[in-house]
């Protein structure tokens, strides 16, 4: 992947990333941390801690006891979900100006039900469950980013719609000379997330990737517009064809929609009611 040297200049005024969160993805994918260690991070920041422990005791989880410190959350949940959890806290929080276009929460609940999706996925894949998720959750963070760059501007882009995923970047990179997958790109990089992540927010709408987490992250992202999550323009119709070809091994559990459908939206809803979005 060929990194982008110069910053958009459109997106150097964005907030920063929490440190918190790119330093645990990193403690996560180089380093063989403690939960204790994790646990410090995390604490470091008490308002990212706090909603952390709340999305861990949100229904999505479905524990019988309440899970009271982080280190706890660790030990039942275990190190990857409690990352997830706190990379969402974390995007939320990075994307909050965007709240102001209306179509803030379509972009949003795209990246939740692709992260969902990609999680489900990754099991019949033989991959990791919870860097699924991360994976896919982020997938998009660079459409958040123009988005709460420009919260009109960009939000009108995405209403007005286009005939194709290749239109809508066109579109993108004659308004603001980048588009969202350019962006997400430039963001995993000066982030400082693994290369992985940059591949994924590059490419999430090519399938290029079959040895890693490309191809399913792109078979999320389409399944998540199909169930009726898109980011923008009319919901697609239903077919799981070329998921299939990608994943093979996907049961029909996976790829129907009277299963996908609800056991996401049950999940979008349980993490927008804990982080009162």
């Amino acid at each position: 992947m060929l990194a982008l040297r110069t910053p958009p200049r459109l997106l150097e005024s964005l907030p920063s990333f929490s440190p918190i969160a790119s330093r645990l993805l990193s403690l996560a994918f180089q380093e063989r941390a403690s939960m204790r260690e994790v646990s410090d991070l995390i604490s470091a920041d008490p308002a990212l801690a706090s909603d952390v422990l709340r999305l861990a005791n949100s229904p999505l989880y479905a524990r019988q006891h309440d899970i009271t410190s982080l280190l706890r959350a660790l030990a039942l949940l275990g190190m990857e979900a409690v990352r997830g959890l706190v990379l969402t806290v974390a995007l939320r929080n990075f994307s909050r100006s965007a709240t102001r276009s209306e179509v803030f929460q379509h972009c949003w609940r795209h990246g939740l039900a692709t992260g969902l999706i990609a999680a489900d996925l990754a099991s019949a894949s033989w991959k990791d469950r919870d860097a699924a998720y991360t994976l896919g959750l982020l997938h998009d963070a660079g459409r958040l980013a123009l988005l709460a760059a420009t919260p009109l501007t960009y939000g009108g882009l995405l209403k007005a719609g286009a005939e194709s995923h290749a239109e809508m970047r066109q579109k993108e990179r004659e308004m603001f000379d980048v588009d969202h997958c350019e962006a997400g790109a430039w963001l995993a990089e000066s982030w400082k997330f693994p290369p992985e992540f940059q591949v994924a927010m590059e490419h999430h709408h090519d399938a290029r990737d079959t040895e890693g987490f490309g191809g399913l992250i792109h078979a999320a992202c389409e399944m998540a517009s199909m169930a009726g999550f898109q980011s923008w323009g009319p919901t697609p119709e239903w077919n799981t064809e070329k998921v299939r070809e990608l994943l093979p091994d996907a049961g029909p559990a996976l790829l129907e929609a009277s299963e996908v459908v609800p056991r996401v939206a049950a999940g979008i809803n349980s993490m927008e009611c804990m982080l009162t979005l």
